[in-house]
């Protein structure tokens, strides 16, 4: 089960790193994630006092499934707002080359930066990615102590 969760995530933040922003606009992203940060907690608060309530008493197992699941969707929030906070800063220095260095735009390191922006938006995407895979696999198969 912790195989299928750990793939489901992958999946999911692999969709959520690279075809995101070209679906929606990077504000749009950031208030979203900004609002699941709100909501996720919200609702695992609920759920466990749904189970209170009820009086069952889960298994270890359960619960353990339970914090991977909200550590997992903390994960992808937060890593997700890294990456659009990276695609701002790349946005913007270049911007910030083109209007107040305009004399050395065609030096190097500027020229390559500017003529390189989608490789460097993959290679920072990539390394988030493979970042995120280790934090899933932590996550869901690390060593609960």
């Amino acid at each position: 089960m912790k195989i299928v969760f750990y793939a489901l995530f992958v999946i999911l933040n692999c969709f959520l790193i690279f075809k995101l922003t070209k679906i929606v606009t990077p504000k749009t992203a950031a208030i979203s994630y900004g609002s699941a940060m709100l909501i996720v907690p919200l609702l695992a608060f609920i759920a466990a006092g749904i189970v209170r309530g009820i009086h069952y008493i889960p298994s270890p197992f359960f619960l353990d499934i339970f914090k991977a699941l909200l550590l997992s969707f903390f994960i992808l929030i937060l890593l997700n707002l890294m990456v659009l906070a990276a695609g701002a800063i790349v946005s913007k220095l270049n911007r910030f080359q083109e209007t107040h260095n305009a004399v050395n735009l065609e030096r190097n390191p500027v020229s390559f930066a500017r003529n390189n922006v989608q490789t460097i938006e993959l290679a920072y995407k990539t390394i988030f990615f493979a970042l995120s895979l280790l934090m899933l696999y932590g996550v869901w198969f690390g060593e609960k102590k």
